[in-house]
C-alpha cells in the first residue's frame, strides 16, 4: 500500500494485480481485512484491472460497499484503438452502477507522441459525472521512442570531442520512461496538475478539442 497526505486526510492505496477469477472471493476477503486495519479517517483506494473490478463489484460483500473505499481504474488509450479502452470503462461503470453513491477514480494512460482522440472518453465522463469525479492523465513514451532517443543521445556523445558514452551520464536506459500527469475534475475545470518533465501540451490540446473548449490550458 502507499500513503500520501492530503489537507485533512490520508490515502491508503492498495494495488491489485490480475488475480485468477477463481480467487476473486479470496482477494475480496484480503481487502476487507486490510481495510479494517486502516485507521479511521483514512481513505482507501483500490486499484485493480477492469475485468477483476467487474468481478469484485458483483460480490454481495464487495469491498466497494465500504463508504471510504474508492475503486481506481487504469485504462490505456491508443490512437486508433480508443474504443478498446472505452469498452473497458463502460464495463466497469455498468457493474459499479449497482452500488449507490460509489465514486470511481480514472487513470488514463496515453502515449506522449501519439495522443489519442479523447472525445469518446469525455462523453462517457460527462454522462457519469456523479460517479467519475477525478480523471488523471498519464503520458508515457513507447519503447520505440525511448530507443530512438537513446541512439540520438549516443550519436551526439560520439561526435563530441573528448566525450564518450562510457564516461558521460546516461539520461536514458532501455527501461527508462518519462511520464507526466494531468489531473482533471469532471465537476471543476480549474483542477489541473502537472508533474515530471514531460510537456503536457499535447494532452491539454486533446482535452481542449474533446471538451469543445470547456477545458483549456489556461484553466
Amino acid at each position: 500500500g502507499q500513503k500520501s497526505s492530503t489537507k485533512s486526510k490520508c490515502i491508503v492505496k492498495l494495488e491489485c494485480g490480475l488475480v485468477p477469477k477463481a480467487d476473486i472471493r479470496k482477494l475480496n476477503q484480503t481487502l476487507l481485512h486490510l481495510e479494517r486495519r486502516v485507521r479511521k479517517g483514512f481513505v482507501v483506494v483500490v486499484g485493480i484491472p477492469f475485468d477483476r473490478m467487474v468481478d469484485l463489484s458483483r460480490l454481495k460483500d464487495t469491498i466497494f460497499l465500504k463508504g471510504r473505499v474508492y475503486p481506481s481504474l487504469k485504462i490505456y488509450l491508443r490512437r486508433g484503438l480508443e474504443k478498446e479502452g472505452i469498452r473497458e470503462l463502460t464495463s466497469v461503470i455498468e457493474a459499479l452502477e449497482e452500488i449507490r453513491g460509489i465514486k470511481l477514480m480514472l487513470d488514463v494512460v496515453v502515449e506522449s507522441s501519439m495522443v489519442p482522440d479523447l472525445s469518446g472518453l469525455f462523453d462517457i465522463v460527462a454522462q457519469h459525472r456523479a460517479m467519475i469525479q477525478i480523471v488523471i492523465f498519464t503520458a508515457h513514451r513507447s519503447p520505440t521512442q525511448v530507443h530512438r532517443e537513446m541512439l540520438a543521445w549516443n550519436e551526439r556523445l560520439s561526435s563530441s570531442d573528448g566525450r564518450t558514452a562510457a564516461s558521460s551520464p546516461q539520461p536514458f536506459s532501455s527501461s527508462a520512461t518519462t511520464s507526466s500527469s494531468t489531473t482533471s475534475s469532471s465537476n471543476n475545470n480549474d483542477c489541473l496538475e502537472f508533474t515530471e518533465s514531460q510537456a503536457p501540451e499535447p494532452i491539454l490540446d486533446a482535452i481542449h478539442r474533446a471538451t469543445g473548449g470547456s477545458i483549456s490550458s489556461t484553466d
